[in-house]
C-alpha cells in the first residue's frame, strides 16, 4: 500500500513563463545515491542567465556542502530556499518554468518529491548522470521543450484511495 496524499489540498500559482528560465529542486542530496554535482558543474559551463531555486533542509550536511561550494560559483543564478513547509513548497514550485528530479542509482519506489512535482503541476526534467544525454535533455527542457517529461499517475496516491486499500 503506497503512501497517500490530500491531493486537492493545495494552492497552485497561475503559471506565466518567468522571463528568465528557472528551474527547481526539492529535497536533498547524497554522496552515493544522488550526487548532483554533474549537473552544477554543467550549469557552471551554461553562458546565458537562468535562476536554478533548491528547496532543501539546513539539516541536510552533503547537501549543504554542495551549495556551499557552488553558491560563490553561481552567485544569483543558484537560489537557495530552506525549510518550506509541504503546502508553501508546492505553490512555490507550481510558478517554476520546469522541475529537476535526479534519479537515484536504485529505483525501489518512486520518490515523493515526483509527486508533489506532479501536484504543482509543472514538467519534470528526471536526469539521470548515468546517461550522458542528460545535458541535452536539460538544454531540451531550458528552450521550452517538455515532451521528454516524467509523467506520474497520482491518482493511486489518493488519500481516499489508500483509506479503502487499508480497509479492505
Amino acid at each position: 500500500i503506497p503512501q497517500g496524499f490530500k491531493l486537492n489540498e493545495y494552492v497552485l500559482e497561475s503559471y506565466l513563463k518567468n522571463a528568465v528560465s528557472t528551474f527547481a529542486y526539492a529535497g536533498v542530496f547524497y554522496n552515493k545515491i544522488r550526487n548532483p554535482r554533474p549537473f552544477f558543474d554543467y550549469l557552471l559551463t551554461l553562458d546565458y542567465d537562468f535562476r536554478f531555486y533548491v528547496f532543501t533542509i539546513k539539516e541536510a550536511v552533503f547537501t549543504k556542502e554542495i551549495l556551499n561550494y557552488y553558491k560563490p560559483l553561481l552567485k544569483e543564478k543558484l537560489q537557495v530556499r530552506y525549510n518550506l513547509d509541504r503546502h508553501n513548497l508546492i505553490t512555490e514550485l507550481s510558478a517554476i518554468d520546469f522541475l529537476i528530479n535526479f534519479e537515484n542509482s536504485t529505483n525501489n519506489q518512486i520518490p515523493s518529491k515526483l509527486i508533489d512535482y506532479t501536484i504543482a503541476k509543472r514538467p519534470i526534467c528526471s536526469l539521470s548522470f548515468k546517461d550522458l544525454k542528460f545535458k541535452r535533455k536539460f538544454d531540451d527542457f531550458i528552450n521550452g521543450n517538455y515532451t521528454d517529461s516524467t509523467k506520474i499517475d497520482i491518482k493511486e496516491f489518493d488519500i481516499q484511495r489508500i483509506a479503502k486499500m487499508f480497509l479492505s
